[in-house]
C-alpha cells in the first residue's frame, strides 16, 4: 500500500488524500515553464501590438438650449422641454444628421454613436460622441446638424411668438409716437379749452335763467298782490254800488232810473271782473308760481351739475400736462417690456461647440499591454494543466498496457 492510501475505520475501504500539494504545483510549473514562457511571451506581444495600432479615443460634446421665451409676468417658458428635445434627438434627428454626413463624405454611418442625455434640473441637452481624431470632423458636424434640425422643429412655435410680440411693439410705438405729435397735443388742449368754456357757458347761462326766473316769480307775486288789492276794491265797490243800486230801485224820475240801471249794469261788470280775479288769484296765478318755482329748483339743480362738469373740465385742462407725460410713460414701459420680451425669446441652439476632449478617454495603452499579459498568463496555466493532464492520462494508459 503506498503512503497515499490508508484504511478507514471498518479496515475495508481505502481512499486517496486530494489536499493539493503545493510542492508538486511548483514542480509542475518549473517543468512547463517553457510553455508558459511562450504563450505569456506571444500575448505580451499581441497585446504590445494593439496598443501600437490602437488609436486614442476622445469624447466630442456639444449642449443645446431648447427654445424658450420669457412671459409677461417674467415667467421663463420652455418652448420645448429638454427632455421632449432629447426624445426628439434620439428618435430620429441623430440618426439623420449621421445619415446625412455619412451620405455626403462616403463614411460608414455605423462607426458614428451619439448619445442624448439631459442633466438633472438642466434646461441643457448634451450630445456626446467617441471617436478618434479622424472621426473629429464627422461628429463636430453631425451635432451642429443635429442642433440645426431641432432648432427647425421648434421654429415655427417662437416664430409665431416672436411675431405677436413685434405686433404689439409697433401697436406701442404707434401710440407713443401719436401722443408726442405736437398737433395731436394741441388738438387734445384745444378739445379741452373748448370743453371747459363750453361748460363755463352753461354755468353762466343758467344763472341768468335763474335770475330771469327769481324775476318772474317776484313779478307773479307783486301780481298776486295787486289783483288781491284789485278784488278787494271791486268788492267794496261793488257793495256800494248795491247799496246805491238799492236806494235807486223807487227811482221817481227818468234821470234816477236812468242812474239806477247804470250802476246795475257797472255792478255786472264789477263781479265779472272780481270773478275773474278771483280765478286768476286761485287757479291761473298759483299754476304758473308752482312752474316758475319748479324750474327754478330745476334750475338750481342745473347748476350744481354744470358747476361740477365745470370743474371736472377746468381740472382736465389744468392736469393735462402732467396726465400726457403719465401716458407717455407708461407707453414707454410698455415698450421698454415688449422689447425686453422679445430680447428673452431664445431660438433652439448651441450652448457650447462640439468640442474634443483635452485627453483621451477609454483603455489607455499600457493598460492593454498588461491586461495582455494577465490574459496571457493565464492562458498559460490553463495550457499547463492541459498539458499536465494529458502527459497523466497518457501515463495511465501505457502502465495499463503493460499491466495487459
Amino acid at each position: 500500500m503506498s503512503a497515499g492510501q490508508e484504511q478507514n475505520n471498518t479496515g475495508n475501504t481505502p481512499y486517496h488524500d486530494d489536499e493539493i500539494d503545493l510542492v508538486d504545483i511548483g514542480v509542475t510549473l518549473v517543468r512547463h515553464r517553457t510553455l508558459i514562457i511562450v504563450i505569456v511571451a506571444i500575448f505580451m506581444a499581441l497585446g504590445i501590438f494593439v496598443a501600437l495600432r490602437k488609436q486614442p479615443s476622445y469624447n466630442y460634446v456639444a449642449s443645446i438650449s431648447p427654445a424658450s421665451y420669457v412671459t409677461p409676468d417674467g415667467k421663463l417658458i420652455q418652448a420645448l422641454s429638454s427632455e421632449s428635445a432629447s426624445a426628439l434627438l434620439t428618435n430620429g434627428l441623430i440618426d439623420q444628421a449621421i445619415i446625412q454626413y455619412a451620405d455626403k463624405h462616403q463614411i460608414n454611418a455605423r462607426r458614428i454613436k451619439i448619445k442624448v442625455s439631459s442633466p438633472l434640473r438642466s434646461d441643457v441637452v448634451l450630445l456626446s460622441g467617441r471617436g478618434n481624431v479622424k472621426l473629429q470632423d464627422a461628429y463636430i458636424a453631425i451635432e451642429r446638424s443635429a442642433a440645426e434640425l431641432l432648432a427647425k422643429s421648434t421654429s415655427h412655435l417662437i416664430d409665431s411668438y416672436r411675431s405677436g410680440i413685434q405686433a404689439a411693439l409697433e401697436h406701442a410705438k404707434l401710440g407713443l409716437a401719436n401722443l408726442q405729435d405736437p398737433q395731436q397735443i394741441q388738438i387734445e388742449k384745444s378739445g379741452l379749452q373748448e370743453n371747459l368754456l363750453s361748460a363755463q357757458a352753461a354755468l353762466a347761462n343758467l344763472v341768468e335763467q335763474h335770475k330771469v326766473l327769481v324775476d318772474k316769480r317776484s313779478n307773479l307775486n307783486h301780481s298776486v298782490k295787486l289783483y288781491e288789492g284789485l278784488a278787494k276794491n271791486l268788492d267794496s265797490y261793488i257793495a256800494k254800488a248795491r247799496n246805491e243800486t238799492l236806494a235807486s230801485a223807487n227811482a221817481k224820475t227818468p234821470v234816477e232810473a236812468m242812474t239806477a240801471m247804470l250802476l246795475g249794469n257797472q255792478v255786472q261788470q264789477n263781479l265779472r271782473q272780481l270773478t275773474d280775479l278771483q280765478e286768476k288769484l286761485t287757479v291761473a296765478l298759483p299754476q304758473e308760481i308752482a312752474q316758475v318755482q319748479a324750474a327754478i329748483a330745476n334750475n338750481e339743480q342745473q347748476q350744481l351739475t354744470q358747476k361740477t362738469a365745470a370743474e371736472q373740465a377746468k381740472i382736465q385742462y389744468d392736469n393735462y400736462q402732467a396726465r400726457h407725460e403719465r401716458k407717455i410713460q407708461t407707453h414707454q414701459i410698455n415698450i421698454d417690456n415688449l422689447q425686453s420680451q422679445l430680447a428673452s425669446v431664445k431660438e433652439t441652439k448651441l450652448v457650447s461647440e462640439p468640442t474634443r476632449s483635452a485627453i483621451p478617454v477609454g483603455i489607455s495603452k499600457k493598460v492593454i499591454a498588461v491586461l495582455a499579459t494577465i490574459v496571457g498568463m493565464f492562458i498559460a496555466l490553463i495550457a499547463v494543466f492541459i498539458a499536465e493532464f494529458s502527459g497523466a492520462v497518457r501515463r495511465k494508459y501505457r502502465a495499463e498496457g503493460s499491466g495487459a
